[in-house]
């Protein structure tokens, strides 16, 4: 373990062991005994994909049959697309369309599913992506908030969350909070309050908040019913021991967190924390060349 632990500064070492110690002694968390089973459910790990790109910054259209195949060998079950990996706001409308359009088509059957981001800097772009989404199968839809026209409060967010959900009826909804971002500092405790009572549709949250305290007050709004999805690659253990089971995390980490996973549930917490501490330091090393 000294290869990770001596460029792990010690209060994250203290932390990550913190977190293993509650995986072990909080019985009162399980996650699936409080999920409703006839509820759209997304289980596994999930990827945001990079969208594969020519040298002229067209979109490659070749390379999703083999990227998807990639995801498969790594052990990734569900795809996140047309969000911030994925580069979706650098991205015309038409291009987003035919972007989910080549993920759906090579993912079907291969992956659990195909979740896309219909997030764009305005309501019409948002609402004819959720629409599109739903026509072409998607599993379910998520949507950030605009970020010129910021929502100065959590009503006129949800208020504006719930017109683009209202354009895909069939499938589920999941608001998209990545602060880091969009730049808007609103509570999404009371986003979710107020979308569970005007979006039909809301199945939970993709957190990209950091902030794992505000995160289990979410996820136990309604626990058969809401799903917190973490996207943060440093809390997989933690968010594990607070009932959130369900990282978004990039690929090549997708076998280590099966393996920490199942650590856990064998007891084994030695492997579990080095695991954790293998992705922090990941971690560390890309966020010095602003890459995640």
């Amino acid at each position: 373990m000294y290869f990770i632990s001596f460029v792990t500064p010690p209060f994250v070492l203290h932390h990550v062991r913190i977190s293993a110690f509650i995986v072990f002694n909080l019985a009162s968390f399980p996650s699936s005994d409080h999920q409703d089973p006839n509820r759209f459910w997304i289980t596994g790990v999930i990827n945001a994909p990079c969208t594969p790109f020519l040298l002229n910054g067209d979109i490659d259209f070749s390379k999703f049959d083999v990227y998807v195949d990639f995801l498969v060998c790594s052990k990734v079950d569900n795809i996140f697309v047309n969000a911030t990996t994925g580069e979706g706001m650098a991205l015309t409308v038409e291009e987003r369309k035919l972007t989910a359009e080549a993920w759906i088509k090579a993912a079907r059957n291969k992956l659990k599913k195909i979740i896309v981001h219909v997030g764009s800097g305005n309501m019409r772009d948002s609402m004819e992506l959720a629409k599109h989404a739903q026509t072409v199968h998607a599993d379910a839809i998520a949507c950030m908030c605009p970020v010129f026209y910021k929502p100065r409060n959590e009503e006129s967010l949800v208020d504006y969350l719930s017109k683009v959900a209202a354009c895909a009826p069939s499938i589920p909804f999941y608001y998209y909070s990545i602060p880091s971002m969009t730049n808007v500092l609103l509570d999404d405790v009371k986003i979710l309050q107020l979308g569970m009572l005007k979006i039909p549709t809301l199945h939970g949250m993709k957190d990209f908040s950091g902030c794992l305290t505000r995160s289990l007050i979410c996820a136990h709004l309604d626990r058969r019913h809401l799903q917190i999805i973490i996207g943060t690659l440093g809390d997989m253990l933690p968010a594990l021991s607070i009932g959130i089971p369900c990282p978004i995390i990039p690929a090549y980490m997708a076998p280590i967190y099966h393996r920490m996973k199942t650590a856990l549930e064998q007891g084994d917490s030695e492997t579990a924390m080095r695991d954790q501490l293998m992705a922090v330091n990941v971690c560390t090393i890309a966020a010095k060349h602003n890459n995640t």
